[in-house]
């Protein structure tokens, strides 16, 4: 969107975007998650840090007169210290800041309005009116576009007039109205994601590499099965670069242990963290706390973040999975065999599910904003941009469920000693074939197999017979990663 200024109430400065690529339609937002989420993508393409270089900021894309509305900066232009932000860089790194300004400039749009309350309920050129859909109207074509739509009947065609019911791509302000079906006061919370959407993300600026839902990846090793997280790097250390680097919570819960990496369990979620070989003491932990580091635990050769989601069967309102077709919406149930190519979860299992087992879900519908998706991944999903983030695990889990069949249960969990998954084999089985040039060349990879698979049987012939260390060699050549 192009720069505007609004000629009602005092020409204020609108919050409208700077970017130029044209605006993605968002879906229809019912709670105040959803609609907060909708501004982000329209505005700042969801990402809290992103800065135009042309005096708009953040996810929300607010300028300094809006911010001064929002009560973020002063008359003069300097940053008050509201929410601990006294810099561009706090702004920037404070989503919880970003939701409370966007909120508190929505509040001043609606004083801009008058009698705003009038509106409510009222429909409009076929588009019911919602306190949601006024805040965002406003907060995309301004104040006075808004006023005009309104009071006009929703005449759009008055572009450039000085009071444009359109923005800079010539989106009425009608299509934010009706995206936005919310009539309740939003507080701030629902923003970021709390008790809906993933509140941090698991590694600094993220991008996807392999995808969640993929049956026997290519260059993951023969018989690999269902790709039941999604692969992960911070974007500006992939491959082998990724060693080493933070992992954060991505909600609030109780950090727990496993064998390949570590497991925050909150209320809504489950978050596992594969591959890490940090060992951290079990302890509540926050959103965007530093919990583990990057490794390449029984991935030998291949650091990343192997990351999944996990639901309780209450949040799983409905499985959509075609194998062959579409998998971006499988549900898999926690603890089945994940290689049966009948393992997911169908509409019939998921309603028979007791409401403590936890299933499997795509990680990208509960990011807290889109994120790139590249290489492979990309080519196989055809998109370069994660999945729109549905965000909506519904109920909280009464009792903690319990983990059966490839992960450990709780107390297990709790002591450090179990193992996520059954697998055992090497990391060249879980990389992309394109993306194997970014850690290791060809040759390497096959010699890592090799020593992997060798390693892994001289430790096992000291505790069991050589006939079973030999079959599980076997099986790690075959690829057994995640």
């Amino acid at each position: 969107m192009i720069l505007r200024r609004s000629t009602f109430a005092a020409s204020l400065l609108l919050a409208t975007t700077a970017l130029t690529e044209a605006r993605n339609a968002q879906p229809t937002a019912t709670d105040c998650g959803g609609f907060m989420r909708n501004i982000r993508q329209s505005e700042g393409s969801g990402d809290y840090s992103t800065n135009t270089g042309n005096g708009f900021y953040g996810a929300y894309q607010m300028g300094d007169e809006a911010l001064q509305d929002a009560g973020y900066m002063d008359a003069n232009g300097k940053w008050t210290g509201k929410d601990g932000v006294n810099s561009l860089q706090d702004y920037l790194s404070n989503s919880t800041a970003q939701d409370n300004a966007f909120l508190a400039y929505g509040e001043k749009n609606l004083g801009y309005l008058g009698n705003w309350q009038q509106y409510i309920g009222q429909t409009i050129n076929g588009v019911p009116v919602t306190r949601a859909g006024l805040i965002a109207g406003s907060h995309l074509v301004g104040a006075g576009g808004l006023k005009y739509w309104l009071t006009s009947g929703g005449d759009c065609t008055n572009k450039g007039t000085g009071s444009d019911a359109v923005d800079g791509n010539g989106t009425c302000a009608g299509t934010y109205v009706g995206e936005n079906q919310v009539n309740e006061q939003c507080t701030g919370g629902e923003g970021g994601g709390a008790g809906s959407c993933l509140a941090a993300h698991p590694v600094t600026s993220p991008v996807i590499f392999s995808e969640y839902g993929a049956w026997d990846r290519p260059g993951a090793g023969a018989g690999n099965g269902w790709h039941r997280g999604s692969d992960i790097y911070p974007k500006d250390a992939v491959g082998q670069a990724s060693s080493g680097k933070q992992l954060f919570a991505a909600h609030d819960g109780k950090l727990t242990l496993g064998g390949m990496g570590v497991m925050v369990t909150g209320d809504q979620f489950r978050t596992l963290y594969l591959h890490s070989y940090s060992r951290p003491d079990p302890r509540d932990v926050k959103a965007g706390e530093e919990i583990a580091k990057i490794g390449d635990n029984k991935s030998a050769g291949k650091p990343h973040l192997h990351f999944e989601v996990q639901v309780p069967a209450s949040a799983v309102s409905a499985t959509k999975c075609v194998p062959g077709s579409s998998t971006d919406d499988c549900a898999f149930p926690e603890g089945g065999g994940k290689r049966d190519p009948n393992g997911y979860a169908t509409a019939d299992s998921l309603k028979a599910a007791s409401p403590k087992t936890w299933f499997y879900v795509n990680p990208e519908r509960y990011l807290k904003e889109r994120i790139p998706v590249i290489g492979m991944a990309a080519v196989r999903a055809g998109r370069s941009q994660s999945l729109q983030n549905t965000c909506t695990p519904g109920q909280t889990v009464a009792e903690t469920p319990t983990s059966s069949g490839e992960s450990v249960n709780t107390n297990t969990m709790a002591s450090g000693d179990g193992t996520y998954m059954t697998s055992s084999g090497s990391a060249v089985a879980n990389a992309d074939a394109d993306l194997r040039s970014l850690a290791i060349n060809m040759t390497r990879q096959s010699a890592l197999e090799l020593r992997a698979a060798s390693s892994m049987a001289q430790n096992l012939q000291g505790r069991t017979d050589s006939s079973i260390a030999h079959m599980l060699m076997l099986m790690t050549r075959n690829g057994d990663g995640l």
